[in-house]
């Protein structure tokens, strides 16, 4: 009888994002959650009497997956709008105060920061991606294996929303389609961690 391989997940996927173009490299460690999907769109085929599911036609509708991070990182905004953000020190803002009535003064000035153009002809680019989680043994508790995705070529949607609640903090989540590389969408691995054993004792000869 064949056994089983059971495991325990219950932490989220971390992920390493590599521009295909550039090499440049994003590693969004703090997230929250990860999905992964595979759409499959199953047709049934009816014929005879009654009539009968006689056979299903099945289309690959594509994978997607996303990660929400649980801090701001302005790299997200990077790959979404497919711009750098660049430092500059002649930025010009209206600085506000506001008295008890509710009159306002609005001042212009000069400030330094990191500016990002949204420029509209930029759309994203294709990145690699691998998703990384750790599985637990159900018995021991331990760490047992590292779970992968890894994505040869996929695309960031490019759109955008921004949400700035009062009292919540801000998250992001960046969602991709997995673009085929060959016949592959990618791969999903699971590996062994290497087991450490506690050394033995020398002998010593009498």
């Amino acid at each position: 009888m064949t056994a089983m391989k059971r495991y325990i997940v219950h932490d989220v996927l971390e992920a390493y994002i590599e521009d295909m173009e550039t090499q440049e490299s994003y590693f969004l460690g703090w997230t929250t959650e990860g999905n992964v999907t595979r759409t499959i769109n199953q047709e049934p085929i009816r014929a005879g009497i009654y009539n009968k599911v006689v056979g299903i036609i099945q289309t690959d509708e594509g994978m997607e997956f996303s990660v929400t991070t649980g801090v701001h990182y302005q790299e997200v905004m990077e790959m979404q709008m497919n711009s750098k953000f660049e430092a500059v020190t002649d930025l010009t803002v209206m600085d506000i105060s506001e008295s008890a009535d509710g009159a306002f003064t609005a001042t212009e000035k000069t400030v330094s920061g990191e500016v990002m153009d949204l420029k509209a002809k930029n759309l994203p680019k294709n990145y690699k991606v691998q998703l990384r989680s750790i599985a637990y043994d159900p018995d021991s508790g331990e760490e047992v294996a590292d779970i992968y995705w890894i994505f040869d070529k996929a695309k960031p949607n490019g759109s955008l929303e921004e949400a700035f609640t009062a009292g919540q903090n801000k998250v992001q989540t960046i969602d991709f389609t997995a673009l085929v590389a060959g016949d592959s969408y990618g791969k999903y691995a699971i590996v062994p961690k290497a087991q450490e054993t506690e050394p033995e004792d020398p002998v010593t000869e009498p």
